[in-house]
């Protein structure tokens, strides 16, 4: 079955039994691999701060970010293998596994919310935006990153570049960076 046509069960299921095996670079330091998305992300941390990483992977940001930042961090993955990894990695991270189509969290919650390289990946992108929306704080921040060309890998179900950003998130500040496009929205 094509994931396209999976449902949010059978889609949490398909990335469970592949998370093991699914390639994952969790250098985010602002030298590292990442650096382009942790030198756009740092921008925006403050001490203090309540941030929700809604695609922590194996934790590399969170670490990175609990380490060098005083913040209340709140780290999910639809894949519970990766978020035992993240909670090991960044032990100073609440960590979670659960859909962004199915967010626990009350209404207004966070600062900023993290959406790195996840937009691409969900069922639901109409949702999943709304879920994010919902649990932001009056002028928190949606910090989004997504690949910078079309991907081949069937993993993806959507490119998104800059016209279906502006589609999305009209107000969105939009950068295009070296190899993501970087996005930037307020909930003003």
């Amino acid at each position: 079955m094509e994931i396209k046509d999976m449902n949010l069960e059978q889609y949490e299921t398909h990335y469970s039994e592949i998370a093991p095996n699914y390639p994952y670079v969790d250098d985010f330091s602002p030298y590292g691999n990442h650096w382009h998305r942790t030198n756009f992300i740092i921008q925006y941390m403050k001490p203090g701060l309540k941030v929700w990483d809604a695609s922590c992977s194996n934790g590399g940001l969170a670490k990175y970010l609990t380490e060098n930042y005083d913040l209340k961090y709140f780290a999910s993955d639809i894949a519970p293998f990766f978020v035992q990894n993240a909670q090991r990695s960044a032990p100073k991270s609440i960590c979670a596994a659960f859909p962004l189509e199915k967010t626990p969290f009350a209404d207004g919650v966070f600062d900023v919310v993290i959406a790195g390289e996840v937009l691409e990946h969900v069922l639901n992108i109409h949702v999943a935006l709304l879920e994010i929306i919902r649990v932001l704080r009056p002028n928190g921040y949606l910090l989004a990153t997504t690949p910078r060309e079309p991907d081949q890998n069937k993993q993806h179900l959507r490119f998104l570049g800059e016209s279906e950003w502006k589609e999305l998130l009209p107000k969105a500040a939009i950068i295009d960076g070296k190899y993501s496009w970087l996005v930037a929205w307020q909930n003003a």
